[in-house]
């Protein structure tokens, strides 16, 4: 029996108010990317960066934030009004929400690059943790799902619940830390 058949059967005569109650019980399709739970998290990058989160960690949480805010909201406009719009609504919401961010979250370290070749008293270079972070948030977001299935596909099953929110997250956290710790002074 299907969730339509359910429903119909339910919402007959006086059974609605135990139909409201048996279909929540139900599951259904999850929709990701809420623009709630983006925006909370970018508020809580802006306070974790104020109380001494590496800033690389916190805007690569930010650039993932933001990146996911703009998908959600690409999907919501269901009409097409020009060409490559989901594309163009992501990619604005994007830069919209880390751009205004920038000037709060700047920070400055130096990459030790004795690999480019530069005598030794040029081979640190300066880098902006923010755009870095919010750069390698992005490609983490975009890169997850691919990897979760494959995962799933090696094991012959989705290993964990939420898998992809798991792994998503795991790496937003411990790709930033790994690159402050090895290549960052």
């Amino acid at each position: 029996m299907n969730r339509k058949t359910i429903k119909k059967k339910l919402f007959r005569g006086e059974k609605v108010i135990p139909a409201v109650l048996g279909l929540s019980l139900l599951p259904s399709l999850a929709h990701a990317h809420c623009p709630l739970c983006t925006a909370g998290a970018g508020i809580l990058a802006v306070v974790a960066a104020s109380i001494g989160v590496p800033v690389l960690v916190v805007s690569t949480l930010l650039g993932g934030a933001a990146l996911s805010m703009g998908i959600w909201l690409g999907k919501v406009l269901k009409k097409k009004f020009i060409p490559y719009q989901r594309h163009v609504i992501t990619w604005l919401v994007y830069f919209s929400t880390v751009i205004p961010l920038w000037p709060i979250l700047k920070d400055y370290k130096t990459l030790y690059a004795p690999f480019l070749g530069f005598d030794k008293y040029a081979n640190k270079i300066p880098v902006d943790l923010y755009a870095v972070g919010v750069i390698i948030g992005a490609i983490i977001l975009l890169v997850t799902p691919y990897l979760s299935k494959k995962l799933s596909v090696v094991a012959g099953k989705q290993i964990i619940p939420f898998q992809g929110i798991v792994i998503t997250l795991l790496l937003l956290i411990i790709v930033p830390l790994l690159i402050n710790w090895i290549f960052l002074i």
